[in-house]
């Protein structure tokens, strides 16, 4: 478990994606965000 500072307009944009109903609360936005730039950073070419 981590803390993490997060800019209101981008808390306002993870309650955007929340209200698709597509995810169930602002950490399974975040969790799928970080697993997207990982895949995608490793995509490129790059090791973590």
């Amino acid at each position: 478990r981590i803390t993490v500072r997060i800019p209101e307009d981008i808390l306002e944009e993870i309650d955007n994606f929340l209200k698709t109903g597509k995810y169930s609360s602002r950490s399974e936005v975040i969790r799928h965000a970080i697993w997207e730039y990982v895949k995608n950073y490793r995509k490129e070419g790059y090791e973590l």
